[in-house]
């Protein structure tokens, strides 16, 4: 019975030694990886803090630096004069003539910051008012430079601008916004239409639902700062746990040079431990609930929740009452229908504001890219050309019909979200005359559409157009900034730090448990039986 207690005794040390062993390594192997999914996460909750911050292209890898206008620096042109056109996109806006031969900076206005910079829309309204929508507002062009129009919502982001019967409509990723000219003073009349709910069906998203968990954004601005503590956590698990592992190690190589220290060195780092243990013990479910969620919002895991729906948590912002929360793409008003048509992330619909009467989703739907879309230009009466990751499409409303642009193939709708990122990654469309067009590939630059024309020369000082410290950070927190390294198999980074984090986050708490409440069990009676 002796020899029975010893070896339940040395299984159970072996256990422990399994788990702290692996603990111990693996975290150290994924270490980096944790401080830079948690410093970049925490940036990316705060962008308009840092909006104003950003980073020379140069020391980025290769796929950052900025050659022949690609990586969405010019997204549209607009015309704005009889030989002044202005092209916008995330380099910010450039003054051109019509051959776009000269190019001057048109930022005039514009917060110092490549961030404050990145142009989503622009519109030339009635005739006279130059506005424009970007990540940070909605602007106009007066005495000279722009100024911000506020539109009085938490959410400035405008998204698409479009014109009707004499008035400005504007988008954020929420809302719609109808705006006119007061009189002759420079103020603005501004109302929001409150877009009644496509459907009496309130589930959300998955993918969305996990998002919002994941950032915080579900308990807004404290919900945001509980995941910052979150991943401030996280990074001090990953140091503690380092000096944990090097303090022995140098009291090793050291014993001698120390020895006066030693006492101090070992108190230390007791105390080191002591911090790591009450972090990963007291905060194991949120940081697992973290590390899970992140891991869904990216491929491999990604995949089986992409096209989920859930009921909304009640009392978080998924339950608001706002039905298109953060699915507004564009809008664009329509002449042969009569009516807007309103691009989301769930379809396109047709929609009159202030109707009282909800959006009518369209029998035919475009293939654009669950990233959104980046272009939608009426090219023929009910027919638009239609850009997104997905690739370049012309879309026909009133036959219900799409062709790939590239090939003027038909294009079935069936696989119309089967492909968040196609062959031609469209950022963008420069439309020289009515009938030459360029478009705008993320990763190439610009080309031409259905002729041999070249596109003008990049200036060279848009080669130095630095990048925002939010999109440094993103790239980071998705693994992509390893794609130049890794090649495809980057998408991999995520899932397996996921995956490792949870082992290492559980595998810590049952060291921890075993070590602190261990008891020698002893049974009286095979004690004394053996005794005896």
């Amino acid at each position: 019975m002796y020899a029975n207690l010893k070896s339940l005794q040395f299984m159970k040390k072996v256990k422990t030694d399994f788990f702290r062993k692996y603990h111990k390594w693996l975290g150290l192997i994924i270490t980096i990886n944790l401080l830079m999914f948690a410093g970049s996460g925490i940036l990316l909750n705060h962008r308009s803090l840092i909006a104003h911050l950003h980073f020379p292209r140069k020391y980025m890898p290769e796929a950052y630096h900025i050659n022949n206008w690609n990586n969405g620096v010019v997204k549209r042109n607009l015309t704005i004069g009889k030989d002044s056109i202005l092209i916008y996109g995330n380099s910010g806006i450039w003054l051109t003539d019509s051959a776009f031969t000269n190019f001057t900076e048109f930022n005039a206005g514009l917060p110092t910051g490549t961030d404050y910079r990145k142009v989503e829309t622009a519109i030339v309204y009635n005739g006279s008012h130059l506005l424009i929508g970007t990540q940070h507002g909605l602007y106009e062009y007066r005495h000279k430079k722009w100024t911000p129009i506020y539109l009085g919502n938490e959410e400035q982001r405008v998204i698409s601008l479009t014109e009707s019967n004499g008035k400005l409509f504007a988008i954020t990723r929420s809302e719609l916004f109808v705006l006119h000219p007061f009189a002759k003073d420079s103020t603005w009349v501004i109302e929001q239409d409150h877009i009644p709910a496509y459907a009496q069906n309130t589930e959300v998203g998955l993918f969305r639902t996990l998002w919002v968990i994941h950032s915080g954004e579900i308990y807004g601005k404290w919900g945001k700062l509980l995941v910052d503590f979150l991943g401030l956590c996280m990074a001090t698990l990953a140091i503690t746990g380092i000096i944990y592992f090097i303090i022995p190690v140098y009291i090793k190589k050291k014993r001698d040079k120390v020895k006066e220290k030693l006492s101090k060195i070992k108190i230390f780092n007791q105390k080191n431990l002591k911090i790591h243990n009450t972090i990963g013990v007291w905060l194991l479910p949120l940081l697992l609930l973290n590390t899970l969620t992140g891991m869904f919002l990216r491929p491999p895991f990604l995949i089986p929740i992409a096209n989920s729906v859930v009921s909304p948590i009640p009392y978080t912002k998924l339950a608001a009452h706002n039905y298109w929360e953060d699915k507004l793409r564009l809008i664009q008003y329509d002449e042969d229908l009569k009516s807007f048509l309103l691009f989301t992330s769930e379809g396109v619909y047709t929609y009159m504001p202030f109707s009282e009467n909800p959006p009518v989703a369209l029998p035919s739907q475009p293939t654009i890219s669950v990233m959104g879309i980046n272009l939608c230009e009426k090219i023929a009466p009910y027919t638009y050309l239609i850009g997104s990751f997905s690739g370049l499409y012309i879309w026909n409303i009133k036959d219900a019909y799409q062709l790939d642009a590239m090939n003027m193939q038909p294009v079935g709708y069936e696989n119309r979200t089967s492909r968040p990122i196609g062959e031609q990654v469209i950022s963008g469309l420069i439309k020289a005359s009515d009938s030459t067009y360029y478009y705008s590939d993320y990763n190439t630059g610009i080309q031409a559409l259905h002729h041999h024309q070249t596109f003008t020369a990049m200036p060279e000082e848009m080669k130095d157009i630095k990048m925002p410290l939010w999109n440094i950070s993103l790239e980071i927190h998705t693994g992509r900034i390893f794609q130049g390294i890794m090649g495809d198999f980057y998408i991999l980074i995520v899932p397996l730090t996921g995956l490792a984090t949870l082992f290492v986050l559980i595998s810590g708490v049952i060291t921890w448990y075993k070590i602190k409440y261990k008891r020698k069990k002893v049974i009286p009676n095979t004690i004394s039986s053996s005794e005896s």
